[in-house]
């Protein structure tokens, strides 16, 4: 260890501690505590190392700078950080580099740079984001390109709002920002093995599920999928009433079962009495469901639809048959006349 005073671009004054020499009696490493830095005389307090330089500087103004010589902040810290425990801050936190905060802490001011957080991490573990203007957590992708956004944006500008205090989850892009291609996509994902669950509700209320899906894929609306339900099976289920302008049904075992078999030359329709005499036993059509089944089961509408397109053409078949068989008697009808007509004329 040794007190030195020097002079011009070295330190003005320090206590070294020198690593003990090698066999060479060079000094490989040493440490050193002074004041003045050597790039300037603003008696700077320094501890320093002849590896990495200034580790530790406290300028005249009161700056604390770590890995830095030149502190702008009361305590600026280059490089990664690791802080462990309860930490508080009431003023204006700045990091250059990559930080980890590992423990409870109270956030009352707001981080330098775009967005600004303006808000606190409460004791009871509530985080409380910017409750003044929107959007209240921004949460930007490496590229800039797109962000995360969940907003209240009272005196907001968004199309979709139908009124100023709706709340707003959206993928943007940010302004000036190209749109990428292919445009970024939202991904919504449960990986624990659970299910994903929309509820809506009130404050006094509990959140009631209004759509679930499922670890299997399975979607259900209008409440969650019960374990024993009759639906468990089916790919998509409604518990409600709905509505719509087109659905189509695209099953390939249906164009191989549709109805136009029916007018095949060979396809042996069914008589009329055979169909009276089901009717009158089963009360329903042959093929059709009772109504028991369809309250029990329900109705599968695209083999339904099948269903209904072949009665209504043996419906076609047997009236075209009948109107042969009208036009038949109507001729013979005629003819009877006109023999009629001739055995009268005869016998006057």
């Amino acid at each position: 260890m040794a007190l030195t005073r020097v002079s011009g671009t070295t330190f003005k004054s320090q206590i070294t501690f020198n690593q003990a020499a090698t066999a060479g009696g060079t000094v490989t490493d040493k440490w050193a505590i002074g004041v003045d830095g050597p790039q300037n005389n603003t008696n700077d307090f320094f501890i320093y190392s002849s590896s990495y330089g200034n580790a530790v500087v406290i300028n005249g103004s009161g700056n604390v700078g770590i890995n830095t010589s030149s502190p702008t902040y009361p305590l600026h810290v280059v490089g990664t950080s690791y802080l462990n425990g309860a930490v508080t801050v009431g003023g204006t936190l700045s990091v250059t580099g990559a930080s980890t905060l590992s423990g409870g802490g109270t956030l009352n001011g707001t981080f330098s740079g775009t967005p600004t957080f303006s808000g606190g991490i409460t004791s009871s573990g509530n985080v409380i984001i910017n409750t003044s203007s929107e959007p209240s957590l921004v949460i930007n992708t490496p590229t800039s390109q797109a962000n995360f956004a969940v907003a209240t944006a009272a005196g907001g500008n968004y199309s979709q709002q139908a009124n100023a205090n709706d709340a707003v989850l959206r993928v943007a892009l940010q302004n000036g920002v190209t749109q990428p291609s292919p445009a970024p996509n939202l991904f919504l994902t449960n990986q624990s093995g659970g299910n994903i669950n929309f509820t809506t509700g009130t404050a006094t209320n509990n959140d009631a599920i209004r759509m679930q899906i499922n670890n299997s894929g399975q979607v259900s609306i209008g409440t969650a999928r019960p374990k024993n339900s009759p639906y468990n099976g089916y790919t998509l289920s409604v518990y409600g009433s709905i509505v719509g302008t087109t659905a189509y049904i695209l099953d390939p075992t249906l164009g191989t079962n549709w109805g136009d078999y029916v007018f095949d030359e060979d396809y042996k329709l069914t008589p009329l009495k055979e169909i009276e005499t089901y009717v009158k036993k089963n009360h329903h059509l042959p093929e059709v469901p009772s109504k028991q089944e369809v309250i029990e089961k329900g109705v599968n509408l695209g083999e339904m639809d099948m269903v209904l397109l072949k009665k209504v053409e043996e419906l076609t078949l047997h009236m075209i048959e009948m109107e042969k068989k009208d036009e038949k008697m109507q001729k013979e009808i005629e003819a009877l006349k006109k023999e009629n007509d001739t055995l009268k004329n005869l016998s006057k």
